[in-house]
């Protein structure tokens, strides 16, 4: 219950409600005040003075306070005739006391709805006003205005908003609030009523919510207006002082990776001159640790031979012979000087081996000196069967601490230590990025005759087929083949000869040949001067 005065406010609450209805109280008034009410579609403004005006005969007005215009002005002739300015709209029955009533028969919100005053002469000390009423014809109010989000913090969020018009009558509003993911929501009610700003708490850090307010009183409730917040996921930092020192860490760490990037980047760029200038060794070969046969097979390749016979045997060794005669004699080496035996017991030679389990490839390189008592740099390249290109994939140096310092692309990773061997570990390995040769190789190189051996990763396992099939040598009953050793993809390869005479019919015969040394093989049967296919 809300009493008002011209200098004090009273207010009566019902528990747990946030309503209030106006009561007038005349003895505690101490200058002219009112109350307006509307019933239907007229509506009545009542004004309260401290005094009888008919007996004083002061002058007074009922003012519309929108447009501070009277809509009700009367004052007093000399034969105590009482005449009055009433404005169209309003009705006043002249009858007058210690209260008068002006009635406005239809009243409307857009003409009428406005804050009202009476005055009387002489009832005002200085520097008071009489106490104002609000009339409200339409009787709910307006949604609030202007909703934000003031604040958020772990679980809470603060919103603030702007109230509407109270158009007389005491206005409450109610907040609904819910995950924005979830359909279920909460509903409360703000107390005091003279709020324009709000805490939800109990939220969940680190969510986004939907938050509505709407205004209700006696008459009605508005719409929601709504507003999106999202609570804190962490606490923020207010202290200047750790701004300070989170300032100082992070530029720290900042500086010391750019030192680390840029000695590395020196570095690198030393290795590559280095390795510009060392030739590539010519002898290369692969040590491969996986020992299981592919069963599938590729389509042969096919050549025609023609047994020697006696008759034709003569003749080639003869032309051989001469050959030979023809050659020049080689020019006679000179004697190796104690350097140049030095340097001949300081060659270095590296080999590797591939590993392939599902997604896992291994690459184990071994050399003939224990790197870590040398302290030599090392590094493993990787030349891409698909784009034929060469880059290093994991660089290593040993800093002078004894500790090694090595810098690698995201799936290659160095397991365990290093000593003649290291072993690098492929983590999702697959045949488009990572099928090819890769090659063991020392930065600093000790000697030009050091020979760096590649082996081949194949995730595909299928090996291709032989290339340059030809016929090195014949004789009476046999025949040797030989032909380019065909990439092995990580597989040891073995291969299967079949022949047969030409033009004959007969069916194929079939030959295994399991590692062949020097990539021949030697074909025996039991025809003389026969073309095989």
């Amino acid at each position: 219950m809300l009493v008002l005065t011209e200098k004090r406010l009273t207010t009566v609450t019902k528990p747990r409600l946030c309503t209030m209805i106006s009561l007038s109280v005349a003895n505690v008034q101490t200058g002219p005040w009112c109350e307006a009410y509307a019933s239907g579609g007229s509506a009545t403004v009542t004004c309260h003075f401290p005094r009888d005006i008919n007996s004083s005969q002061l002058s007074f007005s009922v003012v519309r306070c929108i447009d501070e215009k009277p809509v009700v002005g009367c004052s007093w002739l000399d034969e105590g005739q009482m005449q009055c300015y009433i404005e169209q709209g309003y009705r006043f029955n002249r009858k007058v006391s210690d209260q008068l009533e002006v009635e406005i028969p239809q009243a409307n919100s857009q003409t009428h709805d406005s804050n009202y005053s009476c005055k009387a002469v002489g009832e005002v000390l200085p520097g008071e006003e009489p106490v104002q009423c609000t009339l409200n014809i339409s009787g709910a109010p307006g949604p609030p205005t202007e909703l934000r989000v003031q604040s958020t913090s772990l679980e809470s969020a603060r919103v603030c908003w702007k109230p509407p018009p109270d158009k007389g009558q005491q206005v409450s509003y109610r907040i609904r609030y819910r995950q924005i993911t979830s359909g279920k929501g909460n509903t409360t009610d703000v107390c005091p009523f003279d709020v324009s700003c709000f805490s939800v708490t109990g939220l969940t850090p680190g969510t986004g919510y939907d938050i509505s307010v709407r205004a209700f009183n006696r008459f009605g409730e508005s719409e929601y207006e709504d507003v999106v917040a999202k609570t804190l996921s962490t606490t923020p930092l207010k202290d200047s002082y750790t701004l300070a020192v989170v300032f100082a860490v992070v530029f720290a760490v900042l500086f010391g990776v750019a030192v680390l990037v840029i000695v590395y980047v020196c570095r690198k760029v030393k290795r590559l001159k280095d390795e510009a200038s060392t030739p590539i060794p010519k002898n290369q070969y692969c040590d491969l640790d996986r020992r299981s046969q592919d069963q599938n097979a590729h389509k042969y390749e096919t050549v025609d031979l023609r047994r020697a016979t006696p008759d034709t045997a003569a003749p080639e060794a003869e032309n051989s012979k001469q050959e030979a005669e023809r050659r020049p004699s080689p020019t006679p080496s000179k004697k190796i000087s104690e350097d140049d035996q030095k340097l001949e017991e300081t060659v270095i030679e590296t080999t590797c081996k591939t590993f392939v389990s599902g997604t896992t490839a291994k690459v184990t390189c071994h050399f003939t000196e224990d790197l870590n008592a040398s302290q030599a740099d090392f590094s493993l390249r990787y030349n891409s069967s698909q784009t034929a290109t060469i880059k290093p994939v994991m660089n290593c140096n040993w800093e002078e601490n004894r500790m090694i310092f090595c810098g690698s692309e995201t799936e290659y990773i160095l397991n365990n230590g290093v000593s003649d061997r290291f072993e690098v570990e492929i983590r999702n390995a697959n045949s488009k990025d990572h099928d090819g040769q890769y090659t063991c190789r020392l930065i600093s190189q000790h000697n030009f005759r050091d020979t760096f051996n590649p082996c081949t990763l194949n995730m595909a396992g299928v090996p291709g087929p032989p290339t340059k099939l030809h016929v090195q040598n014949e004789t009476l009953e046999s025949v040797k083949v030989c032909w380019k050793r065909l990439p092995d993809k990580g597989q040891q390869v073995s291969y299967r000869a079949r022949y047969r005479p030409s033009n004959s019919g007969m069916e194929y015969i079939t030959a295994n040949f399991c590692c062949p040394a020097d990539d021949c093989v030697v074909i025996t049967g039991k025809y003389q001067n026969t073309c095989y296919a």
